[in-house]
């Protein structure tokens, strides 16, 4: 007595399972030609995609600036102006003919930038058409001074800036506090 299962029907076409393409392993090649997805054969926009992006052009540091300007100029058109002022006021350097430094000054600028960085190092690449290219950024060392506000710290500030002074206060056994 057993009863026939009810077919429950689904508001979108359901494919029957024998024609599932069910794979067991996982190609990049077949992805990338999309054919996984039964698509065949790439596009000729996508095969140019793919020949655009393996051209690695030489560049120097004047052509990565330029780029950088560039990307910092659309950024504040795109109202980001802290981006922009960071990458306006930022060191620039290029090590290895393909790794871009950028010094910073603040914790805050480096959080930014960790949020906008695969952006920011893609459209770099493509504007100076290498891919080869990568990101480091590094946090200036900045000198702090420090403000001297007791008599033996302003005394220490003096002295290094005033050697005699040392000589005055041993010759007239002088003291600093008072």
């Amino acid at each position: 007595m057993l009863q026939d299962p009810v077919v429950k029907v689904a508001e979108k076409p359901v494919i029957p399972f024998d024609q599932l393409k069910i794979k067991s392993q996982f190609s990049l090649a077949e992805a990338r030609n999309g054919a996984g997805n039964g698509q065949g054969t790439p596009t000729p926009q996508q095969q140019e995609k793919a020949e655009n992006s393996y051209q690695n052009i030489p560049f120097g540091i004047n052509e990565l600036k330029n780029a950088i300007a560039k990307y910092a100029a659309d950024q504040l058109q795109l109202g980001n102006r802290m981006l922009h002022v960071t990458l306006t006021t930022c060191g620039i350097d290029l090590q290895n003919e393909s790794e871009l430094i950028l010094t910073i000054i603040n914790e805050a600028q480096n959080e930014k930038l960790q949020t906008v960085k695969q952006d920011f190092l893609d459209e770099i690449r493509k504007t100076i058409q290498n891919n080869t290219l990568t990101l480091t950024v590094k946090l200036s060392e900045a000198e702090a001074t420090v403000k001297a506000f007791k008599p033996s710290d302003k005394f220490k500030q003096l002295a290094e800036k005033y050697p005699a002074l040392l000589e005055l206060k041993k010759r007239f056994d002088l003291e600093i506090d008072y």
